[in-house]
């Protein structure tokens, strides 16, 4: 039985972001099971959970700007992504002040309840500079396990390029993650700018991530960010990577 995985669209936001149902049905004959949305382009819930459903893919959530969204459109904005079957909806990132971190976890921490009521958990997606000492002496993914319990998207490429062993780190925080992002490139080293690639192109051990994330019942959710030439191409090739080692 093949693997189950997802997709984040932002891979391929050159043409999600001017055409969702074509891209949606791109990744659906690809391979692609789940779809992780990045913005629904002024499109309605019906519509979405339509294409959704035309095209036989699964919504495991959406990278969300909470602080977008006013305490008065609060429920308006849960009730789309109830319609549209979202199961995690995920901060992607922050400025990384102390001013909006602490804004962040107060966010996480007060909004909690209401949201799992409504089926829906609350998360955050690490880059590097989560995982690093800030100028302000405090680690921020430290801060975000400690004092929130939020569910944490776990992306290889960002641990392995602040010196963490992804591996470990989803073996440490496997009870709290429900995906991973899987993601490829070469870390940066000696002042130079970390490099990302199609998977199976870079160093990050991609198969072992899948490996213990299968363990655990996590699903693996692709992230290409390239566009080589096209987000459809990336991920196609990304795909083809995965069937490989199937």
């Amino acid at each position: 039985m093949k693997r189950e995985y997802g997709i984040q669209l932002y891979s391929i936001r050159d043409l999600a972001s001017v055409d969702l149902e074509s891209a949606l049905s791109a990744v659906s004959e690809m391979g692609y099971s789940y779809v992780e949305f990045a913005g629904f382009f002024s499109h309605t819930a019906d519509e979405v959970s339509a294409m959704l459903n035309k095209y036989g893919l699964k919504n495991f959530g959406a990278h969300v700007k909470f602080f977008d969204v006013t305490e008065s459109e609060m429920d308006s904005f849960i009730g789309f992504h109830q319609k549209i079957g979202t199961k995690s909806l995920i901060i992607p990132a922050f400025d990384g002040t102390e001013l909006t971190l602490e804004r962040m976890i107060s966010f996480l921490n007060t909004w909690k309840t209401k949201f799992e009521d409504a089926g829906i958990t609350l998360g955050y997606h690490n880059h590097s500079f989560e995982m690093l000492p800030t100028s302000y002496g405090k680690t921020i993914f430290n801060e975000l396990v400690e004092r929130t319990e939020c569910e944490l998207e776990i992306d290889i490429f960002w641990a392995y390029n602040a010196g963490i062993d992804p591996v470990a780190l989803i073996e440490k925080y496997h009870n709290r993650i429900r995906a991973i992002h899987i993601k490829d490139g070469i870390a940066a080293k000696n002042g130079e700018k970390e490099i990302g690639y199609s998977l199976g192109l870079g160093e990050v051990p991609v198969y072992e991530c899948i490996r213990i994330a299968d363990k655990y019942g996590i699903l693996s959710i692709v992230e290409s960010e390239g566009l080589d030439p096209s987000g459809k191409e990336e991920v196609e090739r990304c795909m083809k990577y995965l069937r490989s080692i199937d």
